[in-house]
Formats: C-alpha cells, structure tokens, sequence
C-alpha cells in the first residue's frame, strides 16, 4: 500500500516537472533576449550622448559597485533603504526631466522595481531604463569613481 503511494506520488512529481519545464524550454526556444516590460521605455548610453544635463542617473547597484564606478552625476539608490537617495532626486528634479534607472545588465529586476517606484513618487512616466544597464556603459564616457579611503591600521 505504502509502496504504491509512493509510486504515485513520484509519477505525479515527473509530470508536474515536465509541464513546468515545457513554458520554460519554449522560451529558450523563442525568446532568447530579454524584453523590457511594456510600462518601460529605455534609453541606450548612445542616446543620452548630448542630453546628459536633461537627465537625471539613477544607479541601484550594490553600493560597492557605485563606489567603483558610475555614470557621471548618477544618484545612488538602495533599495532597503531609499529615502537619501529620494531626498537628492527632488532636489534635482522637475517635471519633465528624465529619470534613467540602472542596474548590472538587461533585465535588472531591482532597476524595474526602482522604476515603478520612482514613477509613484515622483507621478511620472519619465522614468526609462538603460538598455543592457551599466554592462552597456561605455567606460570612456561620463564616468565617475569615489576616492577609495584607507583606515589606519
């Protein structure tokens, strides 16, 4: 009895997996780039050549990666703890300004979630993405790196 219950119960994990892994290989299949979300529009480093008075960087990488290096003038934005950053971006910011949210690459999720948040704060829809995100960032153009500080030993 036992053994037959577990039997089953295997059997409907394999089909369970196999339905799950199918959505999955047909978007490997047909859909190896990622797609921005239709509420977005984004800008390539490309397109901003020019513009970067009329645009406001917004950078949600790890603190230590912004320390490396980022786009010139870019604010900063944690996202546990984005009030700082807010603070700077009214500051700067007036209606019809473009916010441009980064993050690693493509498909940045925590840039997606900055994005909608920025939106709702600031009640815009000029909020864009950098297309392929900091990866894209020619280094040679607009970067900015904060002195590194040595503690006393």
């Amino acid at each position: 009895m036992i053994r037959r219950l577990i039997k089953a119960t295997a059997q409907q994990v394999i089909i369970l997996l196999g339905l799950a892994g199918i959505p999955a290989l047909l978007t490997v299949v047909f859909d190896w780039e990622w797609k921005k979300p239709a509420e977005f529009m984004e800008m390539s480093a490309t397109q901003s050549e020019g513009q970067m008075e009329g645009l406001l960087w917004v950078d949600v990488r790890d603190p230590d990666r912004f320390e490396q290096a980022h786009v010139r003038g870019a604010i900063a934005l944690v996202e546990e703890t984005p009030g700082p950053a807010l603070d700077s971006l009214r500051e700067r910011w007036m209606p019809g300004k473009r916010i441009i949210v980064y993050g690693e690459g493509s498909g940045s999720e925590r840039a997606i979630r900055a994005g909608r948040m920025l939106k709702r704060e600031f009640h815009t829809q000029n909020v864009l993405l950098l297309r392929g995100g900091w990866a894209s960032w020619p280094r040679d153009r607009g970067v900015e790196s904060m002195p590194q500080t040595v503690s006393p030993q």
